[in-house]
């Protein structure tokens, strides 16, 4: 499933350890993803997932 939105893109930086942009950005291109859209996806559906009970 791939976020749309519909409002005005702005630019952010990260810091990340190499080796894991390098994981990230291999997943994204194998699933037809740019690097931002996948981190985007990863974010949005982490952040819509109910927080289950402790």
């Amino acid at each position: 499933m791939r976020c749309v939105f519909k409002h005005t893109a702005i630019r952010v930086n990260i810091t990340a350890p190499e080796d894991a942009m390098q994981e990230i950005d291999a997943y994204a291109e194998e699933h037809g993803f740019t690097r931002s859209g996948f981190l985007i996806q990863a974010a949005m559906e982490k952040v819509r997932t109910p927080k289950r009970a402790a």
